[in-house]
């Protein structure tokens, strides 16, 4: 590896001697290029002709991109600048390859005097090409310009040259791209950096960067701030050959591929921090405003918000937080948008290129791109719940708080006059502003800002409740009020106020922020809120229904479903709530003619809320159960309304299980007069989740004769089995385990010939197969424990020690302990991209397992170790959903069976308890996720391991291939670089920007202090040693960049005891409300094998 780190830094230092033309073109394209006046080739360069095995500038660089996480930090910073000559020499062809210009007055500057001071006096062109490479960059942009006139900065068509414009693209392309992401920006040598901010804009103004600014001049030693603002005046920057479509293309590289390290007040660091990022974001700031259009304009401010995350220097933080929201709050231009009702998640500042043409397309909005960006600032610097800074998290709640408070203000007030014209109350003056009368003009600020811009602020302010934590009952009970829980209490008034606004997307914005407020905060906030909430949405829904208004982004759903989050989260957390709602919609809904049939535009928009807050509350909406059946039996429904109030009548039936058999004739009878399809299907779904297996098996073999390809028929086939096995298990309980266990098997063998027949990367069975199998797990030990407690109950003792079945007993409980770890294996590698629905049932059947192993403890207390139970009883229980009915049913039977189970109880009597425990389990309504339904692949990250090249206690010329040698004692650091795909981020459910890595280090292979270290190398797969314990270490976080990249130092603990150890590796992250996941990586090599022994020497 070390070689191959030589090998290039030495082509790039001979590439920096070769001239622009030479061996960048094919010679046949040299050989044609037309003579241009500044940016043609000269007659001696075209005779120059390259080596037939002469490669480009951008091939060089991109293979030392590659090798960049190898290097040692000298040779990092060596190779940062010879990239920073080599993009000099697009800008100024002629500052490569002409040695004469650059040498011609060498002894009058600096960088010759130290050569010449430092007696170097051999190997004369050892020290020339020294001089060359260490000059410092004003030398060299004085001694480049001299063939040059400034050019103006904007202009287009600078360059003419085809082969020259498509060269430049490559060399940015596959060349500075992988180059600056590959690893953090070298701290000392930024040439590179300045470089680029001289190409994005020639003469930036410190006017932009103020504070910074500021800061600055008050340091003592300012020196490199002050070469920075020589090289910000420099005009040689108008020189440069290059157009806006260039300019564009490096701001949009910085913003999505620039990695930077976080702020460091060292003086290592200060030419970085102090000069280079400076620099950077004045010309960033400047370019915006020069820019041709407001989509370029936005990349711009998406790059200022790039560097000010990836610095995390808190006074830059905020003067971008605050410039971008005053920039957004300031701008009144309507854009004539639809704001669009989600922007799909990805890593990028900027929203993606797909949903918006950036030259000409109307569509694009700066008004919902400031908020995209927002939020992505909001998210990406806080990370998670629990890690963010207060500091940022109150001073963002504030400046949103109070942007929206004062759009809110204007808005009531404009609303209140509308209602006073209507009374003849008002006057207006030429300016048409209300004047009312008796009253002082201008009493009260009114605003024109478009109402997209009230969405965008509420769409980036609900992120906050992600990691605002509930205010403790210290300070809520205290006496003065905290600025933070005035701020808080704002924001969700403002967003009460909202959910009734005329205007659809601001509507839904605030509802959206109120279910991440009421879902985060504390539980009397619920209590609080209520009657505020309950009489806003009322008002909005009539709003709705009596104008007609529809969603304007899709003009097929009603205006109601934007509220509808907000809805069904309140009638979650209080029946009373959703009792009344319940109420007032089908009330609602028999206005006209006391049927439905009357107005059926009218149910479009009540049938989801009716549907979701049955969903949501099944014990308020069993109340209005007939309510709902007399409005199934009109004849005028289409096959959407059917299927919401099939989905509200479900729901009912989970509850009253008594009425199950008349529900489900009114259910067959009002789908019977439909045609099949994909409502049938939906409905099913539904049926599973809410464990209506019977009629989701009834519904599955309808639909599977109407399938219309192999693929399909065999997916639908294995649904049909799944759900006639729970159905078994509904039914039976513990008698219909047979049944259910040789369904789950033949669905199992079918879901492994599916793969054959789908030829779609994006389709996965992973998930399903996995489920499926622990759940014959579980059923498999369930007929174990029942087999050994009949026994008991025979017998009336329990298994004898050292006998089968106490070897079983011992086992199952064991079991039932590994597979609820199964479970939570499965919740981590999946959870991230299903639904909350999906990760309940997970957490749910973890806890099932758990309790189901206690239960057995209980019962054979007599042949269990009471340390055993002691452990088990520490199983963490679910944090799910706490209404599920299995979930309620673990609680009971814990606390009013389990509980009161001693050695004094009788063992038949212990027997039977268990007994009715399994039975009980297996009736109650299986926890079925939702995304069993949808097989989705989950795109791979990738990732590599690269040696730490700095580190003094191990051989610098090693590859983590091979074994490390590693001194006893002695830490052990190796690099982890890679990156995540946008896809991966689509997928996710939940947004996240950090990255972990988990490293465990087990002993392979002993050795002996004073014994000779063997040669030949042991195999990796090698067990571990059974007396050394493994090493689990802390996650090492690390933030990823606008492209999905991320590049992190792992340290290892330090390893005294002698032998062969390895270092295995797992990728995940940490979501913003603090969950970690494991993420699937590529394939290859994520381990590292160590061998700690003393040197030979």
């Amino acid at each position: 590896m070390r070689r191959e780190v030589s090998g290039i830094i030495k082509d790039l230092q001979e590439a920096c001697r070769r001239s622009l033309y030479n061996g960048n073109f094919p010679s046949e394209a040299t050989t044609s290029v037309p003579v241009g006046e500044h940016h043609s080739p000269t007659k001696r360069q075209r005779r120059e002709m390259a080596p037939k095995n002469a490669r480009g500038w951008d091939k060089i660089l991109a293979e030392a991109a590659s090798l960049l996480p190898c290097m040692t930090e000298y040779e990092h910073g060596q190779v940062s600048r010879l990239a920073a000559i080599l993009l000099l020499g697009f800008l100024l062809p002629h500052s490569t390859g002409n040695e004469f210009f650059l040498l011609q007055n060498l002894s009058s500057f600096p960088a010759a005097s130290r050569v010449q001071a430092a007696g170097l006096k051999t190997r004369e062109r050892n020290d020339m090409l020294s001089v060359l490479i260490n000059m410092p960059l004003a030398e060299r942009l004085q001694m480049a310009s001299q063939k040059y006139n400034p050019d103006g900065f904007g202009e287009l068509g600078v360059i003419v040259h085809e082969e020259t414009d498509q060269a430049f693209l490559a060399f940015l392309n596959n060349g500075i791209r992988p180059f600056l992401n590959q690893r953090p920006a070298h701290t000392q040598q930024v040439d590179l950096l300045h470089v680029l901010a001289m190409a994005i804009h020639p003469h930036p103004q410190e006017q932009a960067i103020r504070q910074t600014v500021s800061d600055l001049e008050e340091k003592e030693d300012n020196e490199i701030w002050t070469n920075t603002k020589l090289l910000m005046r420099n005009m040689v920057a108008h020189s440069f050959q290059i157009h806006y479509q260039h300019r564009l293309a490096l701001v949009r590289i910085v913003t999505d591929y620039l990695v930077l390290p976080e702020y460091s007040s060292e003086n290592k660091a200060r030419p970085l921090f102090d000069g280079a990022i400076p620099h950077l974001r004045a010309s960033l700031y400047d370019f915006g405003l020069a820019a041709m259009s407001p989509y370029d304009a936005h990349w711009a401010q998406c790059g200022l918000v790039a560097v000010s995350i990836q610095t995390r220097h808190m006074k830059t933080v905020k003067e971008e937080w605050g410039r971008l929201l005053n920039r957004m709050v300031d701008d009144t231009t309507d854009y004539t948008c639809c704001h669009r009702i989600s922007v799909p998640p990805s890593f990028s500042l900027m929203l993606s290129d797909s949903e918006t043409d950036h030259k000409t397309s109307q569509s694009f909005c700066p008004h919902q791109a400031r908020g995209h960006l927002l939020k992505r600032f909001l998210t990406n610097y806080s990370q998670s719940r629990h890690h963010a800074e207060i500091e940022f998290l109150q001073y963002a709640l504030g400046s949103l708080t109070e942007a929206i408070e004062w759009l809110v203000e204007c808005w009531t007030k404009e609303s209140d006059d509308d209602e006073d014209d209507n009374d003849g109350g008002e006057t207006r003056d030429e300016t048409g502003e209300k004047q009312s009368q008796g009253e002082k003009e201008n009493a009260v600020q009114t605003t024109n800002d478009p109402p997209c811009v009230l969405a965008s602020l509420l769409f980036a302010a609900k992120n906050l409740f992600y990691f605002l934590l509930p205010v403790p009952k210290s300070d809520a009970t205290g006496d003065e009020e905290t600025e933070e829980s005035r701020s808080r209490d704002m924001l969700v008034s403002c967003g009460i106020q909202l959910i009734h606004h005329s205007e659809r997307n601001v509507a839904r914005e605030a509802s959206d922020l109120l279910v991440l407020a009421f879902c985060y905060g504390s539980n009397n906030m619920i209590t609080d809120y209520l009657g505020a909430v309950f009489e806003s949405t009322k008002l909005a829904l009539d709003q709705a229904f009596a104008h007609g208004e529809l969603d304007c982004v899709d003009a097929a759903k009603p205006a109601s479903i934007s509220i509808k989050g907000i809805i069904s989260t309140i009638a979650h957390k209080s029946e009373s709530y959703a009792d009344e709602m319940l109420s007032y919609l089908l009330s609602s809904s028999q206005q006209n003619n006391s049927n439905i049939g009357g107005n059926t535009s009218k149910f479009e928009a009540l049938g989801p809320l009716i549907a979701a807050i049955a969903s949501a509350s099944p014990l308020a909406a069993t109340k209005h159960l007939y309510k709902v059946l007399e409005l199934t039996k009109s004849s005028v429904l289409d096959s959407e309304a059917k299927r919401h109030l099939a989905v509200a009548v479900l729901a009912c039936r989970r509850v009253l299980s008594s009425q199950k058999d008349e529900l489900e004739k009114n259910i067959v009878s009002f789908l019977s007069a439909t045609s099949l399809g994909w409502d049938h299907y939906l409905i099913a779904r539904h049926a599973m989740i809410t464990g209506n297996f019977d009629i989701a098996r009834a519904l599955y073999q309808q639909v599977s004769q109407i399938t219309s390809s192999e693929l399909n028929y065999l997916w639908i086939s294995v649904l049909e089995q799944v759900a006639s096995a729970e159905e078994a298990l509904s039914t039976d309980a513990a008698e219909g385990i047979p049944i259910a266990t040789e369904r789950l098997r033949s669905a199992t063998s079918l879901m492994l010939s599916l793969p054959s027949f789908s030829e779609s990367p994006n389709v996965s069975f992973a998930f399903q197969m996995s489920f499926v199998r622990l759940r014959l797990e579980f059923l498999d030990l369930l007929v174990t424990v029942r087999q050994l407690i009949r026994e008991m109950r025979l017998t009336c003792v329990g298994p004898k020690k050292n006998t089968r079945p106490s070897l079983h007993l011992h086992n199952c409980v064991k079991f039932f302990n590994v597979l609820a770890l199964k479970y939570m294996l499965l919740y981590r590698r999946h959870g991230l991209f299903i639904d909350q629905q999906s990760r309940t049932c997970l957490r749910n059947l973890y806890a099932l397992c758990g309790f189901v192993a206690r239960a057995a403890n209980k019962a054979f207390l007599d042949v269990l170790q009471e340390r055993k139970m002691n452990q088990l009883s520490k199983m963490p229980e679910s944090k799910g959903d706490v209404c599920n009915p299995l979930t309620v049913l673990i609680r009971k039977l814990d606390t009013r069976v389990l509980s009161g189970v001693d050695s004094s109880v009788d063992p038949t009597i212990r027997a039977a308890a268990m007994l009715e425990i399994v039975d009980r389990i297996l009736g109650a309504p299986f926890p079925f996720p939702r995304d069993f339904t949808l097989p989705n692949a989950i795109p791979c990250a990738s990732m590599k391991l690269s040696a730490d090249s700095d580190s003094e206690d191990i051989d610098a010329d090693y590859d983590l291939d091979d074994e490390v040698d590693v001194p006893p004692g002695a830490s052990f650091t190796f690099f982890v670089s890679g990156s995540l795909p946008s896809s991966l981020q689509k997928r996710s459910k939940i947004p996240f920007s950090t990255v972990l890595l988990w490293h465990t280090i087990a002993m392979l292979e002993e050795v002996a202090d004073d014994e000779a270290m063997s040669e030949e190398t042991p195999d990796p797969k090698t067990q571990p040693v059974a007396s050394f314990s493994t090493i689990r270490a802390p996650p090492t976080p690390a933030s990823t960049t606008s492209n999905g990249a991320f590049f992190m130092k792992v340290e290892c603990p330090a390893l005294t005891k002698g032998g062969l150890y390895k270092i295995q590796t797992r990728l995940g992250c940490r979501d913003v409300r603090g969950g970690e996941w494991e993420l699937p990586t590529e394939e290859g090599n994520h381990s590292v094998l160590v061998r700690v022994a003393r040197s030979k020497n």
